[in-house]
C-alpha cells in the first residue's frame, strides 16, 4: 500500500512539475491527499456530452459528442470533428462538479445536473440555433 501512495505522489509530483517542498505541503492537506488518493480516476474517467436535441444549430447534429478526461483534457479522437464554443463553454462548469466528485472518491453514476444547454440563445431570442446535452461520467 505504502508503495502504491509513494507512486501516486510522485507522478503527482511529475505531472505537475511540482518541488518537494510543495509535495510536502499538500501533504499537510487533507483535501489535497484525498486529491492525490484518488487521481488514478481523475485521468481514466471521462465526461461525456452528448447531443441529445439541436434545433437549428450549423454546428452539431443530435448524436454528437464532447468527451473529456476528467482532469480537463479532451480527448480528441472521440469528440466530434468541429466543437462549438458556444457548446463548450457550459460544460466547463459541470467539468468542475465532475472532477470535485471523483477527487472527493464520490459516485459519479447518477448526476442531478445531468442536462445543460450550449450559450446560444435561440432564433426566439435573437441567436441562431440551441443544443441539449446529456452528461455521463464513464
Amino acid at each position: 500500500m505504502s508503495e502504491n501512495v509513494d507512486y501516486l505522489w510522485k507522478a503527482h509530483q511529475k505531472a505537475l512539475g511540482l518541488t518537494d517542498a510543495e509535495i510536502e505541503l499538500m501533504k499537510k492537506n487533507p483535501k489535497s491527499v484525498k486529491l492525490v488518493m484518488n487521481s488514478p480516476d481523475l485521468v481514466r474517467k471521462k465526461i461525456v456530452a452528448e447531443v441529445v436535441q439541436a434545433k437549428h444549430c450549423v454546428c452539431h447534429k443530435v448524436g454528437d459528442k464532447f468527451v473529456f478526461r476528467v482532469v480537463g483534457a479532451m480527448v480528441r479522437e472521440e469528440t466530434c470533428e468541429s466543437p462549438c464554443l458556444y457548446a463548450l463553454g457550459p460544460l466547463a462548469t459541470l467539468r468542475y462538479i465532475v472532477f470535485d466528485r471523483v477527487a472527493t472518491g464520490l459516485e459519479t453514476s447518477e448526476l442531478m445536473i445531468d442536462q445543460i444547454k450550449c450559450l446560444d440563445t435561440g432564433i426566439e431570442c435573437g441567436g441562431v440555433g440551441e443544443i441539449l446535452m446529456k452528461i455521463r461520467v464513464e
